[in-house]
């Protein structure tokens, strides 16, 4: 997955100055794909779990890639808040963050990114999409089998869009982006 996000990203216009915030980005499996991209000291990672972040500082090490992280770039966060001496995030990404929680997750992590994102900056975040009032939906390619009240979950377009419509940001379906087991993806751009 994490050379399938690098190069999503770059293809929006991911420069190696950009400030990149990894949501829920876990034992790095991005990070180590990233990190070498970006210029030092430019990626940032949160997540629920200090032993994934443990985890994702071994594996940066073990690719000698740790000392291009800041002091903070890894940051244990039960509420989406990144490290406050995180600078202003340019792109921010979630990639199967919100297939395992309720939509009103996705809210809460951007009332708490919106303060923190550069002036037009952009977040991804990806869902598995099934129809108005679809119980247990199987998605292909992957199989997955997902839900709309129990991990993992799934929303309708319409509702994803709302939930990103807000005074500080300005949502765009993007839909497929080759993800192997069907996630969907939406873009919001921070108002400035």
């Amino acid at each position: 997955m994490g050379d399938l996000q690098l190069s999503f990203l770059r293809a929006r216009g991911l420069m190696p100055s950009h400030t990149l915030l990894d949501v829920g980005c876990g034992a790095g499996r991005f990070a180590v794909r990233v990190v070498p991209y970006l210029d030092v000291g430019r990626y940032f990672g949160i997540d629920l779990s200090p032993t994934l972040l443990d985890s994702a500082r071994d594996e940066l090490r073990a690719i000698g890639q740790l000392e291009r992280l800041g002091a903070h770039a890894l940051t244990t966060t039960a509420d989406f808040t990144p490290h406050p001496d995180t600078p202003p995030i340019d792109i921010a990404i979630a990639q199967s963050v919100f297939t395992h929680l309720p939509l009103d997750a996705f809210g809460r992590c951007l009332a708490a990114l919106a303060p923190r994102m550069s002036p037009g900056g952009r977040f991804f975040a990806t869902f598995f999409v099934a129809p108005e009032g679809a119980g247990a939906t199987r998605h292909e390619p992957g199989g997955a089998v997902t839900y709309p009240d129990a991990d993992p979950f799934h929303f309708t377009v319409d509702a994803i869009l709302e939930q990103g419509r807000t005074s500080q940001w300005s949502p765009e379906w993007i839909g497929g982006w080759n993800h192997p087991r069907d996630q969907q993806m939406c873009m919001l751009t921070a108002r400035a």
